[in-house]
């Protein structure tokens, strides 16, 4: 009957046509890694915490992700 061809909140982009700022993704992985040698300095038990966000944001800078 009534056939949607996209998703309300998606669209079919190819990614070649996909225009990406890494620019936040670099923010945010200096901010988390200022933070991360901070805790290493003041409280070295939690530098652990924000490792997860250094790593996810370096690779998504790069594009790996």
């Amino acid at each position: 009957m009534y056939e949607q061809k996209y998703t309300t909140f998606a669209k079919n982009i190819p990614m070649s046509e996909r225009k990406v700022s890494r620019g936040k993704d670099w923010l945010i992985f200096l901010i988390s890694t200022a933070v991360m040698c901070t805790l290493l300095w003041v409280a070295p038990a939690w530098f652990w915490v924000p490792l997860p966000f250094v790593l996810t944001y370096l690779t998504k800078a790069f594009d790996a992700l």
